[in-house]
């Protein structure tokens, strides 16, 4: 599977690291805000830490390995990683409109980048077995989809502080999108080996590869935000929206019905040179060009409990899902204890996303003037090898 490039964001992921805007609290309702918001983590249903740490860095990944890994797999599998910082500015002090005196106006700058995949237990089983393991079985890829996306965008938006609703309308930079679909896919090995009956409908598309830089437009759209705060939790819509990707993009089809392909057995892809894969790859292609597409972006709908700081015992809650991803809805429920002034531990278990079941923890500091939080999602994963992902998170609010 292609191998998602967050090296280069290494600073980025130390400095900045939450997933939502959580700045909408008790504290500082009618003051400026500056925030800043960061998440980076990954995590899979059926690759432990230890594995995904030698595919990813580099490493021996042995059969021992290898056979554990398959012992976690089902029929679909799912892996992701997502990397989101955000900085907002709240204005919270002035009027936007003398006739609107209940209006304030916030701006807004975010980066995200998000990887997942699909991926079926027999691709796993060609990718790291080869594809003589199945002898003259079928075995069946259909469904994998592989998905990287990163884009940027500058917010400005409208609060309603009467009402406690927020709209923000973006300009979206996409710098990067790739995205591999096998809508139908199946694969014989024949003749011992010697050759292989493949029947597919794929779909890839790929932007401008050159493009580079912070908003470098390769694609350009738009997207709204809606957040509304209630009594007990604070609903939200983020990055409902489009980006056309114009810039040299690429789209590729292949539609294979009973294509006989002959030349050599594979033991281990991964020890099998990249070109003889991409010459082979050509020689089949059914449509290739370069054309412009439009595709939503991959938008969410949250629910998360607030905040209230005169409480030293209460629950918390949240539900996130994410349209046009191989992200599945997550959810989790837990406790915040205040032990003393101006501290926080929040503690959840959760289930979804890119993995299944799940430990949260969260430490914060709060003040008049500020409010901080640290955490991960994964706790587990932190510890333990046999974890199946990791994550950072880190939010700051200044009052002004």
């Amino acid at each position: 599977m292609p191998q998602p490039k967050l090296n280069k964001h290494i600073p980025t992921i130390l400095a900045l690291s939450v997933v939502i805007l959580l700045s909408c609290t008790t504290y500082g309702q009618n003051r400026n805000e500056l925030t800043v918001n960061g998440f980076a983590g990954y995590g899979s249903n059926a690759l432990n830490n230890e594995f995904m740490n030698k595919l990813v860095l580099g490493g021996n990944i042995s059969n021992s390995l290898k056979d554990q890994t398959l012992n976690h797999t089902n029929k679909y599998n799912r892996i992701g990683a997502d990397l989101t910082y955000e900085v907002y500015f709240k204005n919270y002090s002035d009027t936007l409109f003398d006739n609107a005196p209940n209006w304030r106006l916030y701006f807004g700058l975010g980066s995200y980048t998000q990887y997942s995949s699909t991926f079926t237990r027999d691709l796993y089983k060609t990718i790291f077995y080869g594809n003589k393991v199945f002898g003259d079985q079928e075995a069946s890829i259909g469904g994998s989809q592989f998905f990287l996306l990163d884009f940027k965008k500058i917010t400005i938006g409208f609060t309603h502080i009467k009402h406690k609703l927020s709209i923000g309308l973006s300009v979206v930079s996409g710098n990067n999108l790739e995205q591999l679909h096998l809508k139908k896919g199946t694969f014989k090995t024949q003749n011992n080996g010697a050759s292989i009956l493949i029947n597919t409908d794929a779909t890839y598309l790929k932007s401008d590869s050159l493009g580079g830089g912070y908003l470098s437009f390769s694609g350009i759209g738009s997207t709204i935000d809606i957040i509304k705060e209630f009594k007990f939790a604070d609903v939200a819509i983020k990055n409902l929206g489009f980006a056309t990707w114009k810039r040299n993009p690429s789209y590729n089809k292949v539609i294979l019905k009973d294509y006989t392909f002959e030349g050599f057995r594979i033991d281990d892809i991964t020890d099998t040179e990249d070109f003889s894969f991409q010459n082979t790859f050509d020689t089949v292609i059914q449509e290739n060009q370069s054309k412009s597409f439009t595709r939503l972006l991959p938008f969410e709908f949250l629910i998360i409990s607030k905040d209230h700081f005169n409480r030293k015992i209460e629950p918390m809650y949240g539900f996130r899902s994410r349209a046009f991803s191989n992200y599945h809805p997550y959810q989790y429920i837990g406790l915040t204890l205040r032990p003393f002034s101006h501290f926080q531990v929040s503690s959840a278990i959760s289930y979804g996303g890119y993995t299944t079941f799940e430990g949260k923890l969260w430490l914060s500091l709060y003040g008049k003037n500020y409010q901080t939080s640290v955490g991960t999602d994964n706790l587990y994963g932190l510890i333990s090898k046999n974890g199946f992902g990791n994550s950072v998170l880190f939010s700051l609010s200044v009052f002004l």
